[in-house]
């Protein structure tokens, strides 16, 4: 009986730790798009979150740990939503437009805005760049991952790999011009069609 009364009690414990964790992470990926990182505080995070400063300094050091550690969770999040989300099976020119058409989605979410505003602040911050190491790549794998993981025929071949680094960083590049102009729909409509071609003939020579 005390056993299971134990365990019970470890089980609330770890939930409650988990549920902490996670209010602070989302907490900080809305006061990180809404701010920039300038402008953030462990203080304001924990507010948001409903949590204690006690709460949030035991589970992140500090600043630069907590906002690395969101962005990781909002990328793993995002492609776990995208795998529920789109299970429609589609072959041919189809799959690879609602590919192409998912990773831009991606480019647009609030994960893309978050890792560009570290990504930026890492350059004068020393403190953010020891975490930073690596995020990048994780961001841009989750990205990837999510492709391969509904179209499972894009990583088949030798050169899929770098038409998939070619694709994203065309977005990338195209996401970014969206923080200067309000609309970049005539431009992603003709990378679109560019990059539509370039995944046929790649398909096509197959």
């Amino acid at each position: 009986m005390a056993e299971a009364i134990a365990t019970r009690q470890r089980r609330k414990q770890t939930e409650r730790t988990a549920a902490t964790r996670t209010a602070l992470l989302d907490a900080t990926i809305a006061s990180l798009v809404e701010t920039g990182y300038a402008s953030v505080t462990t203080a304001e995070i924990a507010q948001r979150a409903g949590v204690t400063r006690g709460a949030q300094a035991h589970h992140f050091g500090n600043k630069a740990e907590l906002v690395t550690a969101a962005v990781r969770h909002l990328a793993s999040r995002l492609v776990t939503d995208f795998a529920r989300e789109h299970r429609e099976a589609l072959s041919g020119s189809r799959a690879i437009e609602r590919m192409l058409d998912q990773m831009w989605d991606l480019h647009r979410s609030e994960l893309f805005a978050a890792a560009i505003e570290l990504w930026n602040a890492a350059r004068t911050d020393p403190e953010l760049r020891v975490p930073l190491k690596g995020l990048e790549a994780d961001v841009m794998e989750a990205i990837g991952r999510t492709a391969t993981l509904l179209h499972p025929w894009v990583s088949e071949g030798h050169d899929a790999t770098k038409l998939l680094s070619t694709t994203m960083s065309t977005m990338r590049g195209l996401a970014m011009l969206t923080f200067v102009q309000d609309d970049v729909t005539r431009e992603w409509r003709a990378a679109r069609q560019h990059l539509l071609e370039l995944w046929l003939s790649r398909s096509a020579d197959s």
